[in-house]
């Protein structure tokens, strides 16, 4: 019996230190719980923009309550929950730099703790300011050729700074560079710098990388050929970005206008050109700085009446066939090189007339040129002769009627300036014609079949009605032609012939040339008109 009692002893005892050992154990666990109630690691500085700090602190131990003093002041609290090991709070802080203490207070008397807390209430966003270093800077862009640019700037130590999702770094005074790579086409990029009250300054940046030169279409044929002096040429540029600006010339010095018309389509209008081949140059820019250049002949066939437009080299038509034909007349053509395109042997004729003449040599047919290779016409009012000079012709010479004394026929230089066939004859404001009535074409016409109008005055060459008059000072300023001569005369110039009328007592070489001191032996028709 007392052995059965001694072993129960003995399985008592055995069972209770366990059971003391795990009580200790609590016991020793939960006081030092106790003694360790505090913030589990709480921040040493807190940043916001928001002039209501809020604090979410998780903590361990019994907490009975929290106070915070800023400035040495305590705050007064919108907000105070502790509750499942989380304290919140919330209260107000004027904007800046402010030293707080933040207290936990402990169930256990004398566990509290204090916390020291930087609070900065900041509002301002960063500074950021950056840049792309190469390409060309346009309207909120840049645009580039290259593969890679190089962004660049300054921003304020301690923020956080990235380009879309990649953090970048920067140097201790905040100064940043870093290359990025550029796909082809457009580049868009968000540069963000956030401080640590959350404060975001956005930068953004696109970034136009040209990979192809401009491509020229002409909607103009090559050797196109236009009807009017000035040629509108057409192009369609191709390119992978914005055309900055289509520029060109005829030739190498007239400068042709573009219009941009949409669509990449462009128009170009070129100054007026004379007949015949032009080279037309044209340089596409696009808005990245790459060029493309092209060039295409043209032709102008403007007119085909001679001098109403000057020729060159690749002209075509009746007024070249003319043209060859006072060259050939001049001596300075072969008679078997007549034909109705100015060539290169048309060209070397040309220049060698010019050069003879003392002419700036173009090879171009125009101005002076046109007007030394067409008749002249020379009045000699003192003799009552007409001349006509032609190049490479013997001259011709008719006898004339002038103006009576009191209305003489004015001296100088002029040129034809209108041809009419069977004109009507309009009285002159002059007293002398104050009764008269128009007069049209017929038998009875003054002024005869045919008009030659000067540059100046209402005067001209004409034919008569009263042919007995030539070789007399018997017109009110005209000079009058028997009716068959001033038909000829008519066929033989054109528009733009110069005149030179002399009285006959000039001291001028013309005079000497034409009418020697020996008059010259006069042609059937003058001595017909002088009878």
């Amino acid at each position: 019996m007392q052995d059965i009692e001694a072993k129960d002893t003995r399985n008592s005892f055995a069972i209770s230190k366990p059971v003391a050992a795990l009580a200790g154990l609590g016991l020793a666990v939960g006081l030092g719980w106790t003694l360790t109630s505090g913030f589990k690691n709480p921040p040493t500085t807190l940043a916001t923009p928001s002039n209501t700090v809020s604090i979410d602190w998780p903590y361990r131990g019994l907490c009975s309550d929290l106070t915070i003093a800023v400035n040495g002041q305590p705050v007064e609290f919108r907000e105070k929950i502790l509750k499942g090991g989380l304290a919140h709070a919330s209260f107000p802080v004027s904007t800046g730099s402010h030293q707080a203490v933040v207290t936990f207070h402990s169930l256990v008397p004398g566990l509290n703790r204090d916390y020291a807390l930087e609070i900065i209430v900041d509002q301002q966003p960063p500074p950021l300011d950056a840049v792309v270093q190469g390409g060309i800077e346009a309207a909120n862009s840049h645009l580039t050729i290259e593969e890679e640019v190089v962004l660049s700037g300054v921003t304020e130590p301690g923020v956080q700074l990235a380009l879309e999702n990649r953090v970048l770094e920067y140097g201790e005074s905040g100064e940043f560079k870093e290359t990025v790579a550029l796909q082809p086409g457009w580049n868009h990029m968000l540069l963000t710098a956030i401080d640590l009250a959350g404060n975001r300054t956005a930068r953004r940046f696109s970034i136009f990388r040209d990979t192809a030169d401009p491509e020229v279409v002409w909607q103009t044929a090559p050797d196109q050929v236009f009807d009017q002096k000035s040629a509108r040429l057409e192009l369609e540029i191709k390119d992978d970005g914005r055309i900055a600006g289509v520029s060109g010339q005829a030739g190498r010095e007239k400068a042709i206008i573009w219009h941009a018309k949409g669509e990449g389509r462009w128009v170009g209008i070129t100054p007026e050109l004379h007949e015949g081949f032009h080279e037309i140059s044209v340089r596409v820019a696009d808005a990245a700085g790459r060029v493309t250049s092209s060039k295409r002949q043209i032709v102008i066939d403007s007119s085909e009446v001679l001098g109403e437009s000057a020729l060159g080299l690749g002209a075509r038509g009746e007024d070249v066939r003319q043209l060859h034909k006072r060259l050939s007349e001049a001596g300075y053509l072969a008679a078997d090189k007549i034909s109705s395109v100015f060539d290169s042997d048309t060209q070397a004729a040309l220049e060698s007339f010019q050069k003879a003449e003392g002419f700036e040599v173009t090879g171009l047919a125009d101005g002076e040129t046109l007007i030394a290779l067409g008749p002249k016409i020379f009045i000699n009012l003192g003799s009552f002769s007409l001349v006509l000079d032609r190049p490479g012709q013997e001259p011709k010479r008719w006898t004339i009627a002038s103006g009576t004394g009191d209305y003489p026929t004015p001296t100088g230089r002029y040129v034809i300036y209108e041809k009419v066939m069977h004109p009507t004859w309009l009285p002159p404001k002059s007293e002398w014609a104050k009764d008269a009535k128009p007069v049209p074409p017929g038998p009875d016409n003054p002024l005869g079949t045919r008009w030659l109008g000067f540059d100046w005055g209402s005067v001209g060459i004409h034919g008569t009605n009263a042919p007995w008059t030539v070789g007399t000072a018997s017109s009110h300023g005209c000079l009058r032609m028997v009716t068959s001569q001033v038909e000829e005369l008519f066929e033989l110039v054109e528009v733009g012939t110069p005149v030179l009328v002399l009285g006959g007592w000039e001291n001028d070489p013309v005079l000497d040339k034409y009418w020697p001191s020996d008059p010259p032996e006069q042609e059937e028709g003058e001595e017909v008109a002088r009878r």
